[in-house]
């Protein structure tokens, strides 16, 4: 099996990319879409929720559905479907139409993230692929250092033209999977056998990780604006210490699929779960401090930009022939952790500042928990372990 080059891999990024972008974005330009659909800022609000509650359900069950059909094809749809719902929302004349483009956009969403992930394993020799999965994954957290700020500066311009732009974008990327992507087609199996290994005891204590651990991290990420206004005084600041944390969820990400090609993924992620904890601990102690606070948010960002891949790997060292489900699990528990740690962080904030850090902490010791009751050094498979071969390529 002969390694596809880093191009296809950059283009899967890319698709990572704009679903990264097109669901980060909104929070930013709600103040614009409440005052222009003239709704409260609250019920501008539930368009991120929506979006987040379909992309949750419907990340596992298109991705079974679609689990037998060729991996360019089922990419190629969800970003005409997100395309067509971004400009069909920011054509919405009243909130009632904006809230199904961003239903249907979550239905396109869904799909990819998993798609892409598979495509990459099935793509990439075993030794490589935790750096390959963290190229492609690198599109998804660098939208939060890219892609958003980019979006709320078109935004400049109208809430409308940042969502026509994320349309443009997936379109464009739609083309170039079509033109550029190899054909990529997993085992064909029935739909039964696809959405099997959702229900192993084994699967289910993995994803169940994924949640608690992402939970810590958008406690902090969702609040971060006002955890570190007392020290950042000026929006310059801000933008700066947000900009630095995205760059290093970047890095943190490619730190994390260099070491699973070289050490079992479980440690990884271990290892991930006790340094957001340490971070979180030490926080408390530096959020009075300007320069404390910087880099206690970096250094936060560094393990919560490593928790995506490993779990990834070990999900399909599970069952490799059920990846696309399996993946899309993941996604799944990504977006519900994302949705439990803005809540539990706006919870933690009514006590104080400090609380925020205590609770994500919290949250990631419940991580690390899972992960030790799994039990994961008695059966962790080989470094080399076999994901599904494509069909359509050389081998």
């Amino acid at each position: 099996m002969s390694d596809q080059p880093r191009p296809p891999l950059l283009l899967l990024a890319l698709v990572t990319f704009v679903v990264g972008t097109d669901g980060f974005v909104i929070a930013g330009l709600l103040p614009q879409i409440a005052a222009d659909l003239h709704v409260t800022p609250a019920l501008a609000g539930q368009l991120v929720t929506a979006f987040a509650l379909t992309f949750a359900v419907a990340a596992v069950v298109l991705s079974a559905v679609t689990g037998a059909w060729d991996r360019g094809r089922v990419m190629i749809i969800g970003l005409c479907v997100l395309a067509a719902a971004s400009v069909g929302t920011a054509l919405a004349p009243n909130f009632p139409l904006a809230l199904l483009g961003r239903i249907v956009a979550a239905l396109g969403a869904s799909v990819l993230t998993s798609a892409a992930a598979s495509t990459t394993a099935a793509l990439v020799a075993p030794e490589r692929r935790g750096r390959a999965l963290s190229v492609v994954m690198g599109g998804l957290i660098s939208a939060s250092a890219i892609g958003v700020p980019l979006g709320l500066l078109i935004g400049l311009a109208g809430w409308r033209a940042t969502l026509v732009a994320i349309g443009v974008l997936a379109f464009g990327v739609a083309i170039a999977i079509a033109r550029r992507l190899p054909p990529v087609r997993l085992p064909s199996t029935s739909l039964a056998s696809r959405l099997a290994p959702l229900g192993r005891p084994a699967v289910l204590r993995v994803a169940g990780a994924t949640s608690p651990l992402l939970c810590a991290m958008y406690a902090v990420h969702t609040y971060a604006a006002v955890l570190l206004a007392p020290t950042h005084p000026e929006p310059w600041m801000i933008i700066a210490a947000l900009t630095g944390f995205g760059i290093a969820s970047v890095i943190g990400n490619a730190i994390a699929g260099r070491l699973v090609d070289r050490r079992p993924a479980w440690l990884v992620i271990g290892a991930v779960a006790i340094g957001l904890i340490a971070v979180d601990a030490l926080g408390t102690f530096t959020l009075g401090s300007g320069i404390g606070s910087t880099v206690w948010i970096v250094a936060l960002a560094l393990f919560g930009g490593a928790i995506t891949v490993p779990q990834q790997l070990r999900l399909l060292r599970i069952d490799p022939t059920a990846a696309p489900a399996l993946l899309a699990l993941n996604s799944t528990a990504i977006y519900v952790g994302a949705a439990a740690g803005g809540a539990l962080g706006g919870l933690a904030l009514t006590w104080s500042p400090p609380a925020v850090l205590g609770a994500a902490a919290l949250s990631a010791a419940a991580g690390l928990l899972l992960i030790i009751a799994d039990r994961p050094w008695r059966d962790e498979a080989p470094r080399g372990a076999t994901a599904p071969a494509a069909s359509g390529r050389a081998a």
